[in-house]
């Protein structure tokens, strides 16, 4: 009910059904050996990020959390921290900048997906010779692809990456492996962070912060 004192009761069981939604969606679209049901996922996660932008910019419930009271102390932590995500998500804002704050939002929550996108599907494969394999179990060995010449085709999942770094005698290749991976989300990786810095300036100084940082530490 509107400015009851148990608004804030509902507000968290809203939350919490939001998390129970959002968090087995997020993981499918994560780890999914299936592409269709990462896309699947993937799809109804852009869907629930637009949902959550749209509730913090939505003025009646603004107004609820504001004039809702309670006198348990957890509860009115949720209150004072739930009003400062209002605000942080441009409630205050005159309309055409609240309106600017949510496109940079969604774009955000675009960007994130396809950083992580570029990441998870990247189907390079580092080339190893035998002799660069040394050191590893035979075990490890006998699960991994090989091509024509008889060198071992290594991607980038973890139980391909970790084994390799712990136990392959050559550092050249371990060096070699571990600079591939940690650029394995290609040069439009580093495009998208580009971008994502200059919205998050751009959303520091609607908001009235000089940058990106102020904005973030003024709550700390």
């Amino acid at each position: 009910p509107d400015g009851s004192v148990q608004f804030v009761e509902e507000w968290n069981r809203l939350l919490i059904a939001m998390d129970d939604v959002h968090g087995p969606v997020y993981l499918l679209s994560q780890v999914s050996p299936d592409e269709t049901v990462r896309s699947s996922a993937e799809a109804c996660d852009t869907q629930i990020r637009a949902f959550n932008t749209d509730l913090y910019l939505n003025q009646k419930l603004y107004a609820n959390v504001r004039v809702s009271r309670s006198t348990d102390n957890v509860e009115r932590k949720l209150r004072k921290d739930t009003l400062s995500d209002f605000e942080d998500a441009g409630i205050t804002l005159m309309p055409k900048k609240r309106e600017r704050m949510r496109e940079i939002r969604v774009r955000l929550d675009a960007i994130q997906q396809e950083f992580s996108r570029n990441i998870r599907d990247n189907k390079t494969r580092v080339v190893f010779t035998p002799e660069q394999m040394r050191g590893v179990p035979e075990d490890y060995l006998a699960k991994l692809n090989t091509d024509g010449s008889g060198n071992y085709l290594l991607d980038f999942s973890y139980p391909v990456y970790v084994p390799f770094m712990r136990y392959a005698d050559d550092s050249e290749a371990r060096r070699q492996y571990q600079f591939e991976f940690l650029n394995r989300g290609t040069p439009r990786n580093l495009a998208l962070l580009q971008e994502a810095i200059t919205l998050r300036q751009e959303m520091a100084e609607l908001a009235g912060f000089r940058s990106y940082a102020d904005y973030k530490l003024r709550r700390r």
